[in-house]
């Protein structure tokens, strides 16, 4: 070790004397030579770590970088030693900086990220450079062992250079010189020819060519008799070398590599593990610890938090430095030792990270760079003592092999700093392919008992256990110490334990296998691979039900539209689609006919409406029908045809015996609110104003119509009742028409979506309507379930006071004055909470309360109560709820009750017909439905009064809430089990229900129709909408001609094609003239006619036979014209209402009124914030990604 001057031993002329002593037989071009090998061969991996940020922009996590820069050369590493050796060094040289070159102009010539070119090319370059620089370590390293320890010395300072020139080079070129960083990448790509001038220029070739020559008196091998004989036969071995011919060709042969294989197993111990341990350590401080050390701006030198990184790493690399140019001044022989303080730096600033006990910024300074020292110490010291310690003849390879500890500590670090840290979720990936390759190598290559330390209890078991037995009994110990927990009582709480019915859990179960199953499948690209790995993921994931909970859960918190579309039209692929055909009892005789119904010439739409017909009968049965079930499926507005919904339209179709017409509606967010809500208002307006001729009844009579729909379904048949009670009204448009539609004559709603305000907490008066004493017994469930909600928090505590209970006790005093209630309150409040501070909050809450005393507990929403329920999840509501609006649209969610039904008006509600409504009280949209039974049952109520204070009522009569609404809630039961008939029986019983409510629903309309028959004899025998009739010899005697069906229904399973003529006007006497139009045609004798005829086999949809021209493939638009044909933009939602006549008949008529405002705006500008924050919410959701912008 060399004396430091000043000390007593010690003068300046001794110092200099024992410096220059130091240096005594240094070769200054073999230390200039190595000393640029160590530069240049680690300055790229320096100057790639710092462009990480350029290279792969913000959105790609850095350590995407780090991972290609460093386990690539930690592969080389690892690898290469083992048959490196038979590659000449000139050529080695020669390769790895056309390697170097290669990947550096491959990272810099590649577009960048702002001007969207891809990372994988650039990744590729960071491979390339990755291998360059292991390989050129490992080769320079074993260079050394023929240039003597000041080689060593050389090539340890200039790595250490290499962290302080490459990051300062790489940010004076992109600050300072203001070069791009493409030029910058572009230089440091001719840095690698550095190497090539270094080798075949500067270093000096004699010590290659006599291998003695490189032998120094600090060389110290083990054994001076052996070294000898080493040396002769190494002098051989190393002419050959130089002679770059190697003389045997069994170099590769296994014999070597396992030679070699011991070799390095003797290495790992004395060398490998403290470089290894030194360098976890070090990157754990570097990339976990480090960024964490922060102190008040105030009490450092930096002027941001920013700074204080960028100084870390500075002053750790100036550490670096000075520690791996120590080695001739200073030389360390335990590497244990530094590698054991290198720990405790680890351990002082992670606790500091946790408890932040170091009072100064300039203490953590110090042990940063302590930590560097400590480092480079340990580097340079490793090799050295290789360099002395290990025999001659295995010394090369010794140094080589010795390499690959630096980059297995810093890829362990990585690991270390995955697993604490934030966890990368692409990682994983290599993670499972890591540990799974590990101990397939060991199972294969390594000893069969295992490790040293339980090698003795392996083969003392092994000779009493079969295989067999081993095998079962380590599953069966897995399978125990995973349900430990279970068994002795200490297992987490499953929520869903009493939420459901022991049925419907089941059925929660099979409906999330089947979801994880087909969501693990998605990304396989053959359709038939992809259904056939659906199943098989679904059966893995029916036995795995915690899997199953755990990847939807995932799933759902990152939903986008395919997501939803691939879950919930699952069960029409055709294994799924199979099986329920299979399952499904025989219904029907016939099965659905797929059918297009036109618009009417109102609509501001001319794309026909996708429908399918279920009827229970032949096609040429349809004339004699006079009622039509008009189904809205539901889907969350963004998926599922009327084929996922077989089971309930099948069953109603065969025991109500009446065509059911199920809406394929077209779906968001292609079509966005309102667009679906408008497309079924038209099939409505076409089925009214044809009296069902687009269906293929006579058109003799009005059909009856019931609307039914379930979830998303039943928002829009509600919406639809609404909008044909509107038509008519003042400030109505004119493309509902001059006279009011006939109303729907009932609805059957099942778990209806009635408001797309997602809401926390119930209002008084929301609760109100719940504890209606006149619905309290149908609600009652609800209302204890609301309740609960206080208790299940407070199960062992007892709730303190209320103001409420302080009030009654101060005011009980019949002498206390009004004035004095507020000093009463206070008065027990302080001598109850002992504190003075609260006196002044309970006088305020006294006189606030006293007047009005509240009479609701604070109540909690079924939406956030149920939030963790298996079918509806508030990510999918929030999820639909803005795929169905869109990015353009900003509807007044407290307003538009088009959108959200449950805010519809008093006077729309009391002229709403008839509905049932069947849904769970375990669903998340309970709350939505029961308040809106409640509003329509208020709504009755006052009318009904209004009438008796009129006198059109008896004044005995009592008011039947059920003569209106009716709602059936269904205990243990969430949404969607309508859906689940194949696996779930009680559905059965619930769709017979409705089948049944939709039968009483045309009875009692027929009674309706009955009854009313006398006051249209009234009104002088006038029938609104009537058909004009021409007699004998004007032509045909009806509007209805039919042809080519006969009375055979053979082909009736084929779609039907219809084609539309003009309408028949609302009002006889002014018929609407809209010009040419699509889908419309006229007979021979010029009236206008429906044509109802069977389809090609291989049609799937109806194909309209009119001349009609091609329109907007995505909306299908006509230009706006003016007058009487205007059409419509947008669903109505401004109102005012004409006086009700509902009672009287079922359509009576109103005089013409004005047209209406459009009830919601269109945001087409980017610049409001609003609309560009849906936007990027909408983006996400349907998988734009960088696309779209949220502020």
């Amino acid at each position: 070790m060399l004396p430091l001057p000043g000390a007593p031993s010690s003068s300046w002329a001794r110092f200099r004397e024992r410096l220059s002593a130091s240096f005594s037989g240094a070769d200054p071009r073999v230390c200039v030579a190595f000393w640029l090998f160590g530069l240049i061969n680690n300055v790229l991996y320096v100057i790639i770590l710092s462009a990480a940020l350029d290279l792969v922009g913000p959105s790609v996590p850095k350590g995407v970088v780090l991972l290609a820069d460093v386990i690539p050369s930690f592969g080389t590493k690892l690898v290469a030693p083992y048959f490196i050796h038979v590659v000449p060094y000139s050529v080695r040289v020669v390769i790895f900086v056309l390697l170097s070159a290669i990947g550096m102009l491959l990272v810099a010539m590649s577009p960048s990220y702002t001007d969207g070119g891809m990372i994988s090319t650039k990744i590729a370059g960071i491979i390339l450079a990755s291998v360059s620089s292991g390989g050129g370590e490992l080769s320079f390293l074993g260079l050394t062992h023929f240039y003597g320890p000041f080689s060593l010395a050389a090539w340890g300072s200039g790595t250490g250079a290499a962290g302080l020139v490459g990051a300062g080079a790489y940010a004076l070129a992109t600050t300072s010189f203001g070069l791009s960083v493409r030029t910058a990448l572009l230089a440091s790509a001719c840095l690698p020819a550095v190497m090539v001038v270094s080798f075949f220029t500067i270093l000096s070739r004699s010590p290659m060519q006599h291998p003695r020559l490189a032998v120094q008196a600090d060389y110290h091998a083990v054994g001076h008799e052996d070294r000898l004989v080493g040396e002769r036969d190494e002098s051989n071995s190393e002419v050959d070398d130089v002679k770059e011919t190697p003389t045997e060709s069994g170099n590769l042969r296994w014999q070597h590599i396992k030679a070699n294989l011991q070799r390095a197993k003797g290495l790992f111990f004395p060398f490998m593990l403290p470089l290894l341990l030194v360098y976890v350590a070090e990157y754990t401080i570097n990339q976990g610890v480090a960024p964490t050390l922060l102190f008040p701006l105030t009490e450092t030198p930096f002027a941001h938090f920013r700074a204080f990184y960028p100084a870390y790493n500075a002053i750790y690399q100036m550490g670096v430095f000075i520690s791996r140019s120590s080695t001739p001044f200073f030389r360390i022989h335990d590497l244990y030792f530094p590698s054991f303080l290198q720990v405790v730096n680890l351990v002082i600033l992670t606790l500091h990270a946790l408890f932040n006990f170091i009072p100064s910024v300039y203490i953590v300074f110090a042990i940063i760079f302590w930590e560097g020292l400590l480092g480079g110490l340990v580097y340079v010291n490793t090799f050295a003592e290789i360099g002395e310690r290990v025999p001659r003849e295995d010394r090369e390879f010794s140094l080589g092999a010795t390499t690959v500890s630096d980059s297995g500590g810093i890829c362990i670090a990585g690991f270390v700093n995955h697993v604490l840290g934030r966890p990368s979720t692409k990682f994983r990936k290599i993670q499972v392919l890591a540990v799974f390759l590990f101990w397939s190598t060991y199972l294969l290559r390594g000893n069969k008992h295992g490790p040293p330390i339980i090698r003795s209890v392996s083969s003392h078991l092994s000779a009493k256990l079969s295989v067999w037995q081993t095998t079962v009994g380590v599953f069966m110990w897995l399978y125990f110490c995973r349900n430990f927990a279970k068994i002795v009582g200490l297992e987490c709480p499953e929520p869903l334990a009493n939420l459901y019915s022991r049925s419907f859990f089941r059925a929660t179960w099979i409906t999330t296998a089947l979801d994880a199953g087909f969501w693990t499948a998605m990304k396989v690209k053959p359709k038939w691979l992809r259904d056939i790995a659906s199943l098989a993921f679904t059966v893995y994931y029916l036995f795995a039900a915690e899997r199953a909970d755990e990847k939807v859960r995932r799933v759902r918190a990152t939903l986008t539209v395919e997501h939803l579309r691939v879950s919930w039209n699952k069960g029409t692929t055709p294994y799924l689609w199979a099986l329920a055909s299979l399952v499904r009892p025989r219904l029907t005789k016939y099965p659905p006919r797929a059918i297009r119904i036109p618009r009417p010439p109102q609509s501001s739409y001319t794309e026909p409406t996708n429908a399918w017909l279920y009827f229970d009968g032949p096609l040429s049965a349809l004339r004699d029908q006079t009622c039509v079930i008009l189904d809205i499926p539901g889907g969350g507005y963004v998926a599922m045809s009327p084929r996922a919904s077989e089971d309930r339209l099948l069953a109603w179709a065969g025991k109500t015996k009446v065509p059911i017409l199920s809406l394929d509606y077209r779906k968001a967010p292609e079509y966005p609110y309102p667009y679906a809500l408008n497309e079924c208002y038209d099939v409505y307006h076409t089925i009214v104003t044809t009296h069902g001729r687009c269906l293929g009844l006579s058109g003799n009579v009005q059909p009856r119509i019931v609307l039914t729909g379930d979830s998303a379904g039943g928002n829009l048949a509600v919406g639809t009742a609404l909008m044909a009670l509107q038509s008519g009204s003042a400030d109505s448009p004119r493309w509902q028409g001059e006279h009011m539609l006939p109303r729907p004559d009932g609805l059957v709603l099942a778990y209806p979506a009635l408001n797309m305000r997602v809401e926390s907490w119930m209002t008084e008066e929301q609760m109100s309507l719940i504890q209606d004493k006149s619905a309290r017994r149908t609600n009652e469930s609800v209302l204890r379930q609301k309740n609960m909600d206080y208790q299940r928090l407070t199960p062992f505590t007892s709730p303190g006071p209320s103001t409420e209970d302080l009030l009654h006790d101060s005011s009980s005093d019949l002498d206390l004055k009004a004035d004095d209630v507020a000093h009463g309150a206070s008065k027990k409040l302080e001598e109850k909470l002992k504190a003075d501070s609260l006196a002044a909050q309970a006088v305020a809450v006294a006189q606030s309360y006293h007047p009005k005393q509240i009479r609701t507990r604070l109540a909690v929403s079924s939406m956030i109560s149920y939030v963790h329920d298996r079918i509806l999840t508030p990510e999918m509501m929030r999820a639909m709820i803005i795929l169905y609006i869109g990015p353009h649209n900003r509807p007044d969610f407290s307003t538009d009750f088009l959108l959200s039904p449950v805010l519809a008006p008093e006077a729309l509600l009391a002229r709403f017909p008839k509905t049932y409504i069947v849904t769970g009280e375990r669903d998340p949209l309970v709350d939505d439905t029961v308040i809106f039974a409640g509003r329509l049952r208020q709504a009755k109520l006052h009318q009904f009064r209004e009438r008796q204070e009129l006198g059109l009522e008896k004044s005995r009569r009592a008011f039947n809430e059920k003569d209106h609404v009716e709602v059936s809630l269904l205990p243990g039961i969430s949404h969607g089990f309508l859906q689940m008939a194949g696996f779930f029986p009680d559905s059965w019983k619930h769709i017979n229900k409705c089948a049944s409510w939709i039968q009483d629903l045309f009875e009692a309309a027929e009674r309706r129709k009955s009854s009313s028959s006398l006051l249209q004899s009234l009104h002088g025998g006038a029938q609104y909408y009537q058909v004009p009739k021409t007699d004998a010899n004007g032509g045909s005697s009806r509007n209805h001609k039919r042809r080519l069906t006969g009375e055979s229904s053979g082909d009736e399973d084929r779609p039907l094609e219809m084609s539309l003529g003009r309408m028949t006007p609302l009002d006889p006497n002014h018929p609407t003239d809209g010009g040419d139009r699509p889908l419309r045609r006229k007979s021979s004798s010029g009236t206008p006619h429906v044509h109802l005829q069977d389809s090609a086999p291989n049609d799937n949809d109806i194909q309209t036979t009119s001349g009609s021209q091609s329109k907007n493939a995505s909306r299908g638009r006509h230009p706006q014209p003016k007058g009487l044909s205007r059409r419509r933009r947008d669903a109505p939602t401004k109102l005012t209402m004409p006086p009700a006549r509902d009672y009287i008949a079922a359509a009576l008529e109103t005089p013409p009124v004005k047209r209406r405002d459009r009830s919601i705006g269109s945001l087409p500008s980017e610049e409001d914030l609003l609309g560009r924050r849906m936007n990027g919410l909408a983006g996400g959701l349907m998988g734009i990604g960088e696309g779209a912008q949220t502020p």
